[in-house]
């Protein structure tokens, strides 16, 4: 991979790091009737960031965030 895509990749798995830490944060405040949606987009970035770690270390990844 061209160091211009593997800059692009590292910035994208950072901020879905970020992204989930924020979340996680914001579910430990959250009304019960929110936690359910923060969950779940809490999950997403998990796995989002780790998609994209696992694609930059050239490592097949699944599909199903639920695998």
């Amino acid at each position: 991979m061209d160091e211009g895509k593997e800059m692009l990749l590292e910035a994208i798995c950072q901020r879905a790091e970020q992204e989930a830490a924020r979340l996680a944060g914001e579910f430990a405040r959250a009304a019960s009737q929110d936690k359910e949606a923060i969950l779940a987009a809490l999950e997403f970035e998990k796995w989002f960031a780790e998609s994209c770690w696992a694609c930059q270390n050239g490592r097949a990844i699944s599909l199903d965030p639920d695998s």
